[in-house]
């Protein structure tokens, strides 16, 4: 007998994706501080180069994709941006005092923090690969929560009005150095968050849309686009230069891959939807993101300081 799919609340799929893309954030950042590591992990990999910084484009999209799920529960702006602020700066607070302890970092930055001014130009992390994101996710989330809830049936076209002409800065920026577009008044942090948080807004605007009856052939289809979107984004950290794919193409096929995992019509979202531990560690995260860096940069100063 043919059913309809019923709806999870819970996407314990996607959770899983945030704890593997967390994985190769922190092992790029362990090859950029310890050199001496790439000629084992590479050769692993058997790649000339990890993307693991792309797992950052990543978070952007599945920020996007809840973004736009929260939106659709509320009708204040004011009410949902505070709600956001609050419930990024703790951790975020948290892990600047300690760099503060251990790390040298001057308290002086603390309005940087409070702020998140990092996220508007180019960045001067005072944690280091870690305030830049939160901060652009926050102001990505301003423009974005005010578009939507001012603008609810043009909000799409503005949106991707603003993506492209976004892109357009991005590919014919004339500085292409760490994080830098033009020179020093647009940083690519703010443009990468739009244009991956808006990928990730039309994915959950379609999965709410999306309705199939459950059938073999539905969880076959299904079970199809969810390997081929995990190969293609995994290898695309992993074996970069044997990737077909352009950024944008994988971050297109990592939208389709979230509505699939939306939808748990296929075998391997369904299987994982059911797996509850996996929130037990995804609730961290953000949290390891952030202080991640911390225990490496330390790593890196007893590397450096001279035996007495």
């Amino acid at each position: 007998m043919i059913q309809e799919s019923k709806k999870q609340n819970y996407l314990y799929s996607v959770e899983f994706l945030r704890i593997f893309l967390l994985f190769f954030v922190i092992l790029g950042h362990i090859l950029i501080m310890f050199p001496a590591t790439n000629e084992l992990v590479l050769s692993f990999f058997d790649s000339n180069g990890l993307r693991g910084w792309f797992g950052v484009e990543f978070f952007f999209i599945i920020a996007g994709f809840f973004l736009f799920k929260r939106i659709q529960e509320t009708s204040s702006a004011v009410n949902l941006i505070k709600k956001t602020y609050w419930r990024l700066m703790p951790p975020l607070l948290f892990v600047f005092l300690l760099c503060v302890i251990f790390t040298h970092v001057n308290i002086q930055k603390v309005p940087s923090i409070l702020t998140l001014t990092t996220g508007l130009s180019i960045p001067k992390e005072v944690t280091r690969w870690g305030d830049w994101y939160v901060a652009t996710y926050f102001w990505c989330s301003c423009f974005l929560i005010g578009l939507f809830l001012s603008c609810k049936k043009q909000a799409f076209l503005i949106l991707y009005t603003v993506m492209y002409l976004l892109l357009c800065l991005k590919f014919n920026a004339p500085d292409l150095g760490w994080m830098k577009t033009y020179y020093t008044v647009i940083g690519n942090q703010f443009i990468r968050g739009i244009y991956s948080m808006g990928i990730g807004m039309t994915a959950a605007f379609i999965a709410d849309k999306l309705t199939l009856k459950t059938t073999p052939v539905t969880q076959i289809c299904y079970t199809f686009v969810e390997v081929f979107g995990l190969l293609s984004v995994f290898s695309y950290i992993i074996y970069p230069l044997k990737s077909h794919f352009t950024f944008l193409e994988v971050e297109i096929i990592f939208a389709i891959l979230m509505i699939s995992f939306h939808s748990s019509y296929g075998y391997i979202s369904s299987t994982l939807n059911q797996i509850s531990q996996i929130k037990y560690i995804s609730r961290y995260t953000y949290s390891i993101f952030l202080a991640h860096i911390l225990p490496i940069r330390l790593l890196n100063l007893s590397k450096d300081t001279p035996p007495a």
